[in-house]
């Protein structure tokens, strides 16, 4: 009994993971005849490809790395727990499946085995999962977005401000009104660490003073 336990987990972990790796801004630089690791700061995100190829490659990567996210997460997640509960019967906890999910396809966008691990930094990714788990965290956590990125007009303080903010209101929501579970809170609490780590390199360049500004002006590849 334990043993198949242990291989459904394995599976709750690896599928959406899987599906994390799909290397979108890498196959956009492809199909451009640019390997786009070998250009700007070498991550295949949005805020990379966007700044090698055009804005509207850019913006691409972001909505289909959440778009994919968002898909594990609702409609793959819900696939997953029917069957095995339905077909299986299985005794699972749906939130805790939602964990599971959340973390592992972000993990997978992030750390790609497929591309070296050297792929995106997954701040899309882990909106899509936030999105299709609690819009109002999702809604909250993307105004922060916007608010600090037009005042630092710095995607990377953006994004780990957003994810800070997502930590905060998921356990607000869960403490005072209890709209969301507590494995929500624990995602939204653990994509932090994840989230810093990725963007280690850009910290570094923060405290120097020397993280470009936001921009989606394309440049020549050569350069």
């Amino acid at each position: 009994m334990w043993t198949s336990h242990i291989i459904l987990l394995f599976f709750a972990f690896f599928i959406p993971f899987l599906i994390g790796t799909i290397p979108v801004g890498y196959l956009l630089g492809k199909i451009k005849k640019v390997d786009i690791r070998n250009h700007g700061s070498g991550g295949t995100g949005g805020t990379n490809v966007g700044r090698i190829l055009g804005s509207f490659y850019g913006y691409l990567t972001y909505i289909i790395d959440g778009l994919k996210a968002y898909l594990a997460v609702t409609l793959v997640l819900n696939i997953f727990f029917l069957t095995a509960t339905k077909e299986y019967s299985y005794d699972m906890s749906l939130e805790l499946l939602q964990f599971i999910f959340g973390i592992s396809v972000v993990l997978g966008n992030i750390f790609n085995p497929f591309l070296s691990f050297r792929s995106g930094k997954g701040i899309a990714t882990s909106a899509g999962v936030i999105l299709g788990i609690s819009w109002e965290v999702a809604s909250i956590a993307l105004l922060a977005f916007f608010i600090f990125g037009f005042a630092t007009e710095i995607i990377s303080v953006a994004s780990i401000f957003s994810v800070i903010i997502a930590g905060i209101t998921s356990t607000i929501l869960y403490n005072f009104f209890h709209a969301v579970s507590i494995f929500t809170v624990y995602l939204c609490l653990s994509l932090l660490p994840v989230i810093l780590f990725s963007h280690r390199e850009n910290i570094r360049r923060l405290i120097k003073r020397q993280e470009p500004k936001f921009s989606f002006k394309k440049k020549n590849p050569s350069d």
